[in-house]
């Protein structure tokens, strides 16, 4: 599945964005270096059995392109669009150069106004059934709420593509429960934080759920917290 961006009135701002990575992008493929890095890359690439990459070329790659980033001190939102001139001769550019949209281990790129989810078998790219957001240099707090509001459509369409469950508010009452159980344990069992943490922790839990409650300083904050306020 390819999704298409709409056309708005307030798109500008992103083509804007596009028209910068472009110019950016055009400097960059002029570097004598990085065209050098290209040439010996792709001959790696062409020597593999049915030009392939393997595990051992990815890696190997990313740390080669990453150095000449960091060097140049460039984004590094700038690693996948140069992966995809090696490795398939297209450019996809990132949807800004400082922010990367990522679905789980994946990186959202935009070729203009297409998004790719989903491969040609209809398989979603993505492994991990979560979105964030990257930052790949400093990055004012401005900036990313502008970015998430240039991408808001898009941010909410990917999370109904990948089946993301809605966010459900702990209840009072399940929390005081929850309370109730870690000073038990503290107190009574004479359990550590950690081992409470990863005593309460059920994989079967939202995602979003189990991170919180195997994280022992949350359980050290919720035991303090309701410590306090039982004890009134």
């Amino acid at each position: 599945m390819i999704r298409k961006r709409k056309n708005s009135k307030k798109r500008h701002q992103g083509s804007d964005t596009l028209r910068y990575i472009d110019n950016q992008l055009t400097l960059l493929f002029n570097d004598k270096d990085l065209l050098s890095l290209f040439d010996e890359q792709r001959k790696k690439l062409n020597d593999l059995p049915k030009q392939l990459p393997t595990t051992d070329f990815i890696v190997n790659f990313n740390n080669s392109v990453r150095t000449f980033l960091q060097s140049r001190n460039l984004p590094l939102s700038l690693l996948e669009p140069i992966y995809g001139l090696v490795r398939y001769n297209r450019l996809d550019v990132p949807l800004h150069t400082s922010i990367i949209l990522r679905v789980g281990k994946q990186d959202v790129l935009t070729n203009r106004d297409v998004v790719y989810i989903k491969n040609k078998q209809g398989k979603l790219a993505f492994e991990e059934n979560s979105v964030s957001i990257v930052l790949t240099t400093k990055t004012s707090t401005e900036q990313v709420i502008q970015f998430v509001k240039d991408n808001k459509k898009l941010i909410e369409d990917l999370q109904s593509d990948i089946n993301l469950p809605a966010y459900q508010r702990p209840t009072w009452r399940g929390e005081i429960q929850l309370a109730l159980k870690i000073i038990k344990m503290k107190e009574e069992e004479d359990m550590s934080f950690d081992e409470i943490a990863s005593n309460l922790a059920d994989p079967s839990l939202p995602q979003e759920q189990y991170e919180k409650i195997s994280d022992e300083n949350t359980i050290k904050s919720i035991y303090y917290r309701y410590k306090k306020r039982l004890s009134h």
